[in-house]
């Protein structure tokens, strides 16, 4: 009986925590499968943030290279221009500092070359129209050696300004590389920090889904789980309590026809 006992009441105090624990468990696992998706939610916004600030920072990259590779493209045509220009103007200006007369071959380069530059540099042939590039443009091999001191003047001043301009060139030029790798180098670092966010976070959505649906089979176990121990309990709870009514009687003394039969044996006794 005692063994019997000991039985009903560790039985029963291990299913109550069970029940406690389990009710517990399911508190917290049907708190926390809300949370997982809200955190999904919530990643899936930043990571299609992430993949469209991504995007647009390729698409701008990639425009800016193309624009500097046409850029350079022109620069590299206008430098090998420009320096053929100067390099005819110097052979103009030095042959005529000689007292030497311009052929007519070379005549109708410089004059070519004027044509050609006036119409890319309108602003710098405005200045020396004033010095009559037109006279010059008009000028056969028979008037050029009477008035080379005028021609020199002219493409001594023309030489200056394309070696100026070829300068100016090769400034901007320079600036815009840098300006271009600067931008080429912040993109490229934009980019990879985006890309390795996305990473993080697309591992960590999926941790979460995963733990989610973990917490969703668990959940499920620990309900059918407090379910079987309550019913358990309250059959522990029943059984037991039968016991208690079946072998544990109330004391109640001696009776009638034992006390007589006492008695009976003390007086034979005698």
């Amino acid at each position: 009986m005692i063994q019997l006992a000991c039985w009903c009441e560790t039985n029963e105090q291990a299913k109550t925590k069970a029940v406690a624990d389990g009710i517990h468990t399911d508190k917290k696992l049907t708190s926390l499968i809300p949370e997982l998706a809200a955190k999904q939610a919530t990643l899936k916004v930043e990571i299609e943030q992430l993949q469209k600030e991504t995007k647009a920072n390729e698409e701008a990259l990639s425009e800016a290279t193309e624009i500097r590779a046409k850029e350079l493209s022109e620069f590299r045509q206008e430098e090998t221009t420009a320096v053929q220009s100067i390099t005819g103007l110097k052979n103009a200006v030095l042959a005529i500092s000689k007292n030497h007369a311009l052929t007519q071959e070379a005549m109708l380069q410089v004059k070519q070359m004027i044509e050609r530059h006036s119409k890319r540099y309108p602003q710098e042939f405005s200045a020396l129209r004033g010095r009559r590039v037109e006279s010059l443009l008009q000028m056969d091999q028979s008037t050029s050696q009477p008035q080379s001191g005028e021609i020199f003047g002219i493409l001594k001043g023309m030489k200056e300004s394309f070696e100026a301009n070829l300068v100016n060139s090769q400034q901007e030029e320079k600036a815009d590389v840098q300006s271009y790798q600067e931008l080429k180098s912040a993109k490229e670092s934009e980019i990879s920090a985006a890309m390795t966010q996305i990473e993080n976070k697309v591992k960590e959505n999926a941790d979460a889904g995963e733990k989610r649906e973990n917490s969703k089979e668990e959940l499920e176990d620990t309900r059918a789980q407090v379910k079987a121990d309550q019913a358990f309990l309250l059959d522990l709870q029943q059984r037991c309590g039968s016991m208690d009514k079946q072998f544990c009687r109330p004391f109640q003394g001696p009776q009638r026809g034992d006390e007589r039969r006492q008695r009976g044996a003390q007086n034979l006794d005698r």
